[in-house]
């Protein structure tokens, strides 16, 4: 169930981000995708579905890879309530720079979806 949720919460957002980007219709859309998260990304039984969804509403996604790591929480040291935590797990912001100067990353078409459960 929760894996349905994510994926449905997955493909509203993005569906959104894009329909709002003032993309035309006319043709197929080139666009780069870059999924960055955790195992729910690892795992990826949300691209077939997005995929389909994207080239139905004039995209012709490219994923770029697909950076899931298991284990990954956002930020390994982070600040809540006023009390610094440090996580025992890798932090996906702590090299968040590798990700992002992946070839074709930085092209105006290009989009990161952060995928991470709790």
């Amino acid at each position: 169930m929760r894996q349905g949720l994510v994926l449905l919460v997955l493909v509203g957002a993005a569906t959104a981000a894009l329909a709002g980007s003032g993309t035309t219709w006319a043709a197929s859309v080139p666009i780069n995708l870059l999924p960055l998260g955790d195992s729910i990304t690892a795992q990826g039984y949300y691209i077939s579905p997005l995929t389909t969804l994207l080239r139905n509403n004039g995209y012709a996604p490219t994923f770029l890879a697909n950076e899931g790591h298991s284990g990954y929480v956002i930020a390994q040291q982070y600040t809540f309530n006023g009390t610094q935590y440090t996580s025992d797990r890798s932090g996906l912001l702590d090299s968040i720079t590798t990700y992002m100067n992946r070839p074709g990353m930085n092209a105006n078409n290009s989009y990161v979806l952060l995928i991470i459960g709790e």
